[in-house]
């Protein structure tokens, strides 16, 4: 879930998401920006998707996404208990599943996870650094039914679980906060950089 959001009158996206998506040319379109906090605000009151565009153009000059606005109940909920709960913050960490996979491949992002060839050569790159993989994946997969969680869901949630075991960093290095404190960053293995530059090279 996205951490830390833009106010009234800012830039339309977030430093940290152009951060990213510089490291996923042709898969852009896999960040995209959560809305700005009025736009958050109009959410609290009314799940109208037509209200909460509304607020986030008059905020920041641009609509958000569908998928933003699917997982924006999340985000409000994640922002809500960070902003209560000060402490919470060095616990939670923003990260995103395509970087992770990207670092995983050493710099090679997978084909599309919806497709099966990115499914497969997702399990490839996991199964190396996560033995169990086979019967973590099946025990989810008999625990929830596809209309709750997806295939590429799960693997998500796994590529993630394996960074975690790493030493992490904060990045951009120069990471910015949002008025109302919260960080916003990806957090990922300190050697990020080094194995999956910005622009990636062509496989």
């Amino acid at each position: 879930m996205p951490i830390g959001l833009l106010p009234q009158g800012e830039a339309s996206q977030r430093p940290v998401d152009l951060w990213a998506k510089s490291h996923l040319p042709g898969r852009k379109s896999s960040i995209f920006s959560p809305p700005a906090r009025p736009a958050l605000e109009v959410l609290a009151t009314t799940p109208d998707y037509r209200a909460v565009c509304a607020a986030n153009h008059a905020a920041v000059g641009k609509m958000i996404s569908k998928q933003a606005y699917y997982i924006s109940f999340k985000i409000r909920e994640l922002d809500e208990l960070l902003l209560g709960h000060p402490h919470a913050r060095a616990i939670f960490g923003e990260t995103h599943p395509e970087l992770a996979f990207g670092y995983l491949g050493k710099g090679h992002l997978p084909p599309p996870k919806k497709t099966k060839e990115g499914l497969a050569e997702r399990m490839n790159l996991l199964a190396p650094r996560l033995p169990q993989l086979h019967t973590l994946y099946s025990t989810a997969r008999r625990q929830y039914l596809k209309k709750q969680v997806q295939d590429d869901d799960l693997l998500d949630a796994l590529a993630l679980a394996v960074l975690a075991t790493t030493p992490l960093q904060s990045f951009p290095h120069h990471h910015a906060t949002d008025p109302k404190g919260l960080p916003m960053r990806m957090v990922l293995p300190q050697d990020f950089e080094a194995v999956m530059p910005s622009p990636l090279p062509k496989k």
